[in-house]
């Protein structure tokens, strides 16, 4: 028995850390930190592409309905001048209306071909 008590209280102490391991214990963390950081980014700019071809895939359409009114009022006048000869008077008076209509409609793209038909998302508009 007492050869079991003898091997039981002897413990060895474990060695002490070499100054290297601190070293690349450093070398780790920074080398997380910079992968992280770059997996960050990486995903940050994939969302903002998705986000932007989303944009990209709406098509505006835009009409224009332009009415144009011109009225054209010729008056004529024939007065006798001093010495005997005719003298032709005209006036013109011309008016002239402009009235534009411009209808826009959003059409949506997504989940279409390039040439497939896509449903119109938002009605139209007067400017």
């Amino acid at each position: 028995m007492a050869s079991t008590d003898v091997n039981s209280s002897f413990h060895p102490h474990p060695a002490p850390p070499s100054p290297d391991s601190s070293s690349s214990t450093v070398i780790v963390i920074v080398v997380i930190s910079f992968g992280c950081l770059f997996l960050t980014g990486a995903v940050l700019s994939c969302i903002w592409l998705l986000m932007k071809r989303r944009k990209e895939r709406k098509l505006i359409r835009e009409r224009k309905d332009i009415d144009v009114d011109e009225h054209l009022k010729v008056h004529e006048m024939i007065v006798r001048g001093p010495h005997g000869p005719k003298k032709v008077l005209v006036s013109v008076d011309d008016d002239v209306r402009v009235h534009e209509d411009v209808h826009r409609s959003e059409v949506d793209m997504v989940g279409k071909g390039k040439h497939g038909e896509a449903s119109v998302s938002l009605g139209t508009s007067q400017v």
